[in-house]
């Protein structure tokens, strides 16, 4: 949503020396509206008015006040005190996120005390002002960044021909944003003579304005689930910021799709919208689930046909891994350092590479699909549907099992949860079947009526399954045991 930021008037100025609150912006009048406070408010606040510039304040920061000014602390030593200012102040830095930021400190504060609750508010501050930019900017902001940045890097990099000096000062500057190149990348390009295609890519101003999206979306999903805004009672499987985000690049993208027309050079009378280009191919969510099922059930039919067993395995992470435990931040996770998203889902495929060194040792063959997927606090598990040889399946389940449970063994659940196993009776139906739910709700949501883990319809279900995926850089589906299947 787009905020007009409109300055009051001289008169509206006037009229605000008499007020103590801040005013209230309402978009739909453009208009700036005050409150009288409260004998106690105004009695509390008689300070805050030397801090607090009400003629600056924009649409978000004026939501973010009255969100405030509605809300008191149940501590009577900081209820005194004119404890609003220094909260006001840390997140009305970020934009829509501030409320993201209130909604944390407000939960922590119940929870923890205020104090506890500003030195949380005051990390996440810090963790979104690291760089050269704050992580929580809007997209116009980003791409502002990336232009000037872009400008930049070609500024100091063009008149330097030697393409190692290049690479370092462009480096430098990137470093500055938090970006980087991989060490494996630059070592090949050294190699290879192409170092000056890195400095290239570092002054593309495209380039750092997806690499900024990317990372802040990163940053933004971080943060949220460090303040325990990523939950089912809150917001399941991503954070709203994100979800928000999300929505916005979507719609921006197909209105661009929308009024850009492909036309036919040969014939001029045969031109289509790119959008309707894109409704044909893999991006379209019906081509996508429709192409899964096929290969599936290529897998199915000669799986039937070789006599192989099917087997639905569920993977999971340890304790440690999990955010939340009953709505509240899991122990576990806190004194592990608060490992992210990205740690759970490289912890599961350090497991399966594990497995599948052990079984190829064994000489032992399989194929079949995964799926991922998050627990409604943002931890990654896996759904896989394997087919084998009947002879090699207990030791399959068997290998799998031992390492899945090799961390944390002990720990309570582990037998039950870690790592589930359900045998496939070809007699009584599909095996695919058994997957299909999983692929339907990381994709579209059809024919799932609401999420038994949340209280999510299909939809918003699959919505926000996605754009989990997407933040967190994640590959949704993979098949395995396979030939490549490409266009």
């Amino acid at each position: 949503m787009t905020h007009a930021f409109i300055q009051p008037t001289i008169a509206q100025r006037e009229r605000t020396q008499h007020h103590v609150c801040p005013p209230r912006f309402d978009a739909d009048t453009n208009e700036f509206y005050f409150t009288a406070p409260t004998v106690e408010s105004a009695r509390n606040t008689n300070d805050r008015d030397t801090t607090i510039n009400p003629h600056r304040m924009s649409a978000v920061a004026c939501s973010l006040w009255d969100r405030l000014a509605a809300t008191d602390v149940n501590e009577h030593k900081i209820r005194l005190t004119n404890w609003r200012d220094p909260v006001y102040n840390i997140i009305r830095r970020h934009g829509d996120f501030g409320h993201s930021l209130l909604t944390g400190f407000l939960h922590a504060q119940r929870k923890n005390g205020y104090i506890n609750a500003l030195r949380d508010i005051k990390a996440a501050d810090e963790r979104l002002t690291a760089r050269a930019y704050r992580f929580s900017s809007n997209d116009e902001d980003l791409c502002e960044t990336a232009k000037a940045f872009s400008r930049k890097i070609m500024r100091k990099t063009a008149p330097i021909h030697d393409d190692e000096h290049a690479f370092s000062v462009a480096a430098e500057l990137l470093e500055d944003l938090g970006l980087s190149f991989r060490d494996e990348l630059i070592d090949e390009k050294r190699e290879s003579g192409e170092l000056r295609a890195l400095v290239n890519r570092a002054a593309d101003e495209i380039w750092i304005r997806r690499q900024l999206r990317r990372r802040s979306a990163i940053e933004l999903e971080r943060v949220a689930r460090d303040l325990n805004l990523v939950h089912r009672d809150a917001s399941p499987y991503c954070s709203k910021a994100n979800l928000h985000r999300a929505k916005y690049r979507t719609e921006t993208n197909k209105a661009m799709l929308q009024n850009t027309v492909a036309v036919d050079e040969s014939d001029p009378d045969n031109f289509f919208t790119l959008f309707e280009l894109a409704a044909k191919s893999p991006s379209n969510e019906h081509i996508r689930m429709c192409e899964m099922f096929t290969r599936l059930r290529g897998f199915e039919e000669i799986a039937q046909e070789l006599g192989h067993d099917a087997t639905f395995i569920t993977a999971t992470c340890p304790s440690r891994f999990h955010a939340v435990s009953q709505g509240e931040p899991n122990s576990k996770w806190l004194e592990a350092g608060k490992p992210t998203t990205q740690d759970a889902h490289d912890y599961l495929c350090g497991v399966w590479q594990s497995v599948r060194k052990a079984l190829d040792k064994l000489k032992i063959k399989f194929y079949g699909m995964r799926v991922v997927e998050p627990h409604h606090d943002g931890c990654p598990h896996w759904h896989m549907l394997l087919f084998c040889d009947p002879r090699h399946t207990d030791t399959i389940i068997d290998v799998y099992r031992r390492l899945s449970l090799h961390d944390s063994p002990t720990e309570q659940g582990a037998k039950r949860r870690r790592f589930v196993v359900e045998r496939i009776d070809w007699s009584r139906g599909s095996a695919v079947g058994y997957i299909a739910k999983y692929l339907s709700k990381n994709i579209s949501g059809q024919h799932i009526a609401s999420d038994k883990e949340t209280s999510l319809n299909g939809t918003d279900a699959a919505n926000a399954v996605r754009t989990f995926a997407r933040v967190n850089g994640l590959r949704q589906f993979q098949f395995f045991g396979g030939p490549s299947v490409t266009t």
